[in-house]
């Protein structure tokens, strides 16, 4: 046991250097590998750094707006996940109405509470629609005023909404 012990010793002795850059080797890889997989850890940025999710506050409010209509798809980190959803309350409005006029919403985030209803103005001669789904939808007369409910089934958070046939969210809720 002893002689077994002393090859040891004399082993480690000989390639230990060799044993530590394997080690710091080891520790960059894996570094590089999780920083490929998940990012920086939240709140973190690199110099320069530029991506769908980097809501920086010096960005006007219109680059904001357009920014939080772009929703992390179902794949997308928790940070970014998180960060969308903290531009959003940043650009939450408590407002009496909601405007829709042109189908461009007015706020672009606007504040609810669960089971409340909602004023949404028309400025317009065309009547426009708000579409949550393909069941949900609310009319709104042309140069009129509808009250919607605000009924979510998923509680509390944020949901998109779209005007007549659009493709893409042009506003959100910001359901409390």
């Amino acid at each position: 046991m002893g002689q077994y012990i002393n090859q040891m010793n004399s082993f480690l002795q000989k390639y230990d250097t060799y044993m530590v850059f394997a080690l710091i080797l080891a520790v960059f890889l894996l570094g590089y590998v999780f920083y490929g997989q998940y990012g920086l850890p939240f709140g973190l940025k690199t110099a320069g750094q530029t991506s769908p999710f980097d809501y920086s506050l010096s960005e006007s409010d219109d680059e904001n707006a357009k920014n939080v209509l772009k929703t992390p798809g179902p794949n997308a980190s928790k940070e970014a996940k998180r960060a969308h959803f903290l531009l959003a309350q940043q650009l939450a409005k408590e407002v009496e109405y909601l405007d829709i006029t042109g189908c461009k919403a007015n706020p672009v985030v606007m504040k609810a509470k669960a089971g409340s209803t909602i004023k949404v103005r028309n400025q317009d001669a065309q009547k426009h629609s708000i579409v949550l789904d393909r069941d949900r939808q609310s009319e709104i007369p042309p140069e009129g005023i509808n009250v919607a409910a605000v009924n979510f089934y998923n509680g509390e958070g944020l949901y998109g909404y779209g005007c007549d046939n659009s493709t893409n969210a042009v506003g959100m809720f910001l359901v409390e």
